[in-house]
């Protein structure tokens, strides 16, 4: 059986935007000292699925962003608008259309 060194596996950018989202969540929680396990049982979400949605194998739910600013006193708001600029690289830069 040959193979094809020439093939390259396409990357699943939405993916890699989930799993950058997540990371996210994770270093907002630890900043607060917080486990992932607290907060999944605060938010009344499984720790498992907390878990994948921190691994980026799930998206997080908006309602489950606004419970996650809550139990970290973050103003659910702001929160969100942190959470959509990170690109699948982390912290995209703002551009300004002006």
């Amino acid at each position: 059986m040959s193979t094809q060194s020439n093939v390259i596996p396409l990357k699943d950018e939405a993916r890699d935007l989930r799993r950058a989202r997540g990371q996210f969540i994770k270093n907002l929680i630890d900043d607060e000292e917080r486990s992932a396990r607290f907060v999944a049982v605060r938010i009344g979400l499984a720790p498992s699925s907390m878990s994948e949605r921190l691994k980026g194998k799930s998206p997080f739910l908006a309602d489950e962003l606004e419970g996650i600013a809550r139990v970290l006193r973050i103003d659910p708001v702001d929160l969100y608008k942190q959470y959509i600029l990170v690109g699948p690289a982390g912290i995209e830069p703002t551009t300004s259309t002006v």
